[in-house]
Order: C-alpha cells, then structure tokens, then sequence
C-alpha cells in the first residue's frame, strides 16, 4: 500500500527508484546488512532493482523510506507484511549506520503501524531479531514485543545462520512474566507457553493424567499429545484474541497450566470457559489461585466477559475449595457424565463466577 505519513522528525513515504543512491548507503553496508537475511548490496543498480519490485499497491505490504524532516534525507526504511499464513503483519527495517541510537526506528515503524492500523486490521506484529543484536532487541522491546520462541536466522544464499528470537506484539493474550513465591519458599513463574516448554508440556501431560481420576484423560490417551501438536496449539493461542494459555515453571519444570477462551459471537461473547491442572506434587502450594487471579484479570479487563465458566467433577473436593474461594459457585449439574474404567459413573457439576465493575 502506498504510504505518506509524518511523525514527529520523519515523514513515511513510498519508496522511489530515484532513492536508490540514497538506500544503497545502508543496503551496501556490511555492519547494516550483518544480521539481515539479504546479502549485502555491491551494485547501486540492484538496489535499484530490489526498490523497482516492490508493489505499492498490494494491499499486503507497507513499506516505507524514513525521511527526516530537518534535512529531507532518506536515512532508512522498512515496514509491514501481512502472512495470510497466521494472519499476522510481520514488521522489518533497515537504517543509516550514522543514524543508530537515535530512536528512528522505534518511531518509524510505529508510524508505519498506525498508518496501516488505520486501512487494514492488525490483530498483531510478530518479528525477528538476532541474539547478538541487542541494539535490535531493544527496538522491539520498545515497540511491546516480546520473545516467544528460538529460531535459527540463514542468510537467504546461506553463507551465514545465528540463533535469533521471534517476537510477537500487540496480542492481549500474550502474557508476560508473572513471578511469585511458592508457599514452600521456592520461585515460580507464570507466562505463555514458549516452543521450549514442549517437552516439559508432554511429560506433564502424560504425568497428570495418572496421578488423579479427575482429569479427563487416562495416560494411555496421551499418544495423541506430539511435540508438533503441542507446537501448533502454543502458536493459536498465543496468536489468538480470544483465548489464552498459562503455564506455571517451577526450577524450569512445567508445574501445571490453565486455559481460558470465549466465542467471538455476540450472543455468547459475554461467556468464558476455564480450564486448570497440576501435578499433584505441586498441589497446595498456592500455585493454583495464582493462576486463577491472572486468568480472572484478562477477564476483567475484557469489557464483553460477563462470567466465567468451568466444570468439575463429582469428588473433586480439592478442586472445589479452590474454585469457591476464587468466587465460583454451582449452577448445574450433568448427571453420569463420566464413566471410569471401572464402570463408576459420576457426575459433572457447572460453576460460574460473576465479573463484578465498579
């Protein structure tokens, strides 16, 4: 999309071929070009080329030449593309060597957001930057980004690869740290769940299923849970605007996780289903109401959640206590709607908890 913008000492604009000279000063730079996937430009004319390919009438991307007000110097560019794949906008930049450490960045492509902000939906940003780049990391930090897994960065002809981090911003339910204190002295943490949580996420899942008759899964039906699986669920929910996931780490161990989601619906939007587990080894540690105050806060703060909803199963005492002291109470029940192996039939009951604002 075409793009003519100002900030406070730039203006945004659609890129030109008569900017190549310009751009060349930072795409021919080895020091720019260092932690990019692009090679670095010998020739002003590929420079050229590359500006001449762009399409500033595809309504998928955004990019933009940063140009300052003070002097009318092209001194950098970048901008959005939207991945129909996860429908995510995936944000980029390149600028002037002479211009580092001045926050043109930051200001630049948060510009570039609000101006596609204002022509297409943006549900969130996600990006790139490389360990060793921390002039790059502090960039997406300012812009609200925060990491969300490991990648390997290749230089699109190979000659180089580097650890890197993928960041996402802008997505309600991406939570950030949560650290607190165990009931035993011990720390603990709770987030969204990362790509390196999977093998502790399988192993918990596969633990709790024996330890209790209260889950809904016997350990031998964990043969379904795979780390690709496990992979693709942390990326919906960590993209989604409707639902969340909590993991709870304990000495890097996946101590339990918590699930909350609603409908996008407008007859049942006001309604959000929860869902909590732990190890037993970790019960009664107060791990339990931690989690529950964090998924009762993105309810709150959700302006259409009237109630929360969730379900247990007749027994399940423990789980009870907890849910009345976080302010549930029973509003039905489901008669035999689970049967153990053994044949024992129990009940399920249903709780809600109102949201209450002043």
């Amino acid at each position: 999309m075409r793009i003519y913008y100002h900030t406070d000492r730039l203006i945004l604009r659609t890129l030109k071929p008569e900017d190549a000279p310009a751009a060349f000063l930072w795409c021919g730079d080895p020091d720019v070009a260092r932690y990019m996937v692009y090679p670095v430009y010998t020739r002003e004319e590929d420079v050229r080329s590359w500006i001449g390919s762009l399409d500033p009438d595809d309504p998928d991307e955004c990019e933009a030449g940063f140009v300052l007000k003070s002097t009318g110097e092209l001194i950098g560019s970048g901008g959005m593309y939207f991945r129909r794949d996860n429908g995510l906008w995936t944000i980029g930049y390149n600028l002037r060597k002479d211009q580092w450490g001045r926050g043109y960045a930051c200001e630049a492509i948060g510009g570039v957001l609000e101006y596609v902000r204002s022509r297409r939906e943006v549900r969130g940003i996600q990006g790139t930057f490389a360990d060793d780049n921390p002039r790059s990391r502090r960039v997406m930090e300012k812009l609200g980004m925060a990491p969300v897994g490991d990648i390997t960065l290749t230089k699109l002809d190979g000659s180089a690869a580097w650890p890197g981090k993928r960041v996402l911003e802008d997505f309600r339910m991406i939570i950030r740290d949560v650290e607190f204190t165990l009931k035993d002295g011990r720390s603990a943490l709770i987030r969204s769940p990362r790509d390196g949580d999977i093998p502790g996420m399988l192993e918990y899942l596969n633990t709790s299923a024996g330890e209790t008759e209260f889950i809904l899964r016997y350990p031998e039906e964990c043969g379904k849970y795979t780390p690709e699986g496990e992979k693709a669920l942390f990326d919906r929910v960590n993209a989604a605007d409707n639902e969340a996931m909590l993991v709870c780490l304990v000495d890097g161990k996946v101590a339990g996780n918590c699930q909350i989601m609603w409908s996008r619906m407008i007859k049942t939007r006001h309604r959000a289903s929860v869902a909590i587990a732990l190890l037993k080894e970790f019960w009664g540690r107060g791990i339990g109401t931690r989690m529950f105050r964090e998924m009762i806060r993105i309810a709150e703060e959700n302006e259409n959640i009237l109630q929360m909803e969730l379900e247990f199963i007749e027994g399940n005492t423990r789980a009870r206590a907890l849910y009345e002291k976080m302010g549930f109470r029973i509003t039905g029940v489901r008669p035999n709607a689970i049967r153990l192996k053994d044949g024992t039939l129990r009940n399920e009951y249903s709780m809600i908890r109102e949201i209450r604002r002043s």
